[in-house]
């Protein structure tokens, strides 16, 4: 993930600034950043314009899982405190 970030900055000119980054990020961290089912309006949103376009690239190095139960093919994923 450090490496992306680094990539991203040095080689397409992302500013640092606009860049949230995050390591071993826990549930409330991933709350935070994506906002939650009760508000999407995470720390994310707030990076976003409402009066034009904007580009989103998320990067995420860690654990997914599938939902085995529901067959709709709906992954997520794992914060580092899930049990």
């Amino acid at each position: 993930a450090r490496a992306m970030r680094d990539f991203l900055i040095n080689t397409f000119g992302f500013r640092e600034e606009n860049i949230i980054f995050t390591e071993n990020a826990k549930l409330s961290d991933m709350r935070r950043i994506f906002g939650d089912q009760s508000d999407y309006r995470g720390q994310l949103y707030s990076y976003m314009s409402t009066a034009e376009k904007s580009d989103v690239f998320v990067f995420y190095s860690g654990h997914g899982a599938p939902d085995v139960n529901s067959g709709a093919g709906t992954a997520y994923l794992v914060p580092s405190d899930s049990d």
